[in-house]
């Protein structure tokens, strides 16, 4: 330790002779550089700042839009399995309207998910269990539709 001590001490004596060695002239200079480099460094370090701040505001706002489709899409599939239960309790027709605006909408709110979930590496399971859902609500429709026929 007290070596290391000793030999830093010899370097920095060392570094302060070749300072005073050097003429008024670089020593202004190199002096007058320490903080144009500082300011250059802190200007790369708050665009490298301002960068990240907006790609993460751009992802937390990608991630709103998602949950926001997500819950559109959980709303419409409500909305159609109340409007079919609804006709096939009551046989009244006005009991279908919502759950025909809501059989009209279901694909193309899968649609702008789906584009938004290939975006999201972490989110492609559920584009395959949306897909699934999306089946039986299709294989739900039909069977509706022949129950309409059939009455």
């Amino acid at each position: 330790m007290q070596s290391l001590k000793t030999f830093l001490k010899w370097r920095w004596i060392r570094a302060l002779q070749i300072w005073n060695l050097a003429p008024v002239r670089a020593q202004g200079g190199i002096l007058a550089l320490i903080p144009i480099i500082a300011v250059l460094v802190s200007f790369i370090v708050a665009i490298y700042g301002n960068r990240t701040r907006a790609w993460i505001e751009y992802d937390i706002q990608r991630k709103f839009k998602m949950v926001r489709q997500y819950n559109d899409l959980l709303t419409l599939m409500i909305d159609a399995e109340t409007g079919e239960r609804g006709f096939l309790l009551t046989k009244r027709p006005e009991y279908l309207e919502p759950y025909q605006k809501a059989v009209e909408q279901i694909p193309a709110t899968i649609a702008s998910l789906k584009e938004n979930i290939e975006l999201e590496p972490g989110e492609k399971p559920r584009i395959a269990r949306l897909e699934g859902l999306a089946k039986i609500q299709d294989l739900i429709n039909r069977q509706v539709a022949s129950l309409k026929e059939s009455q």
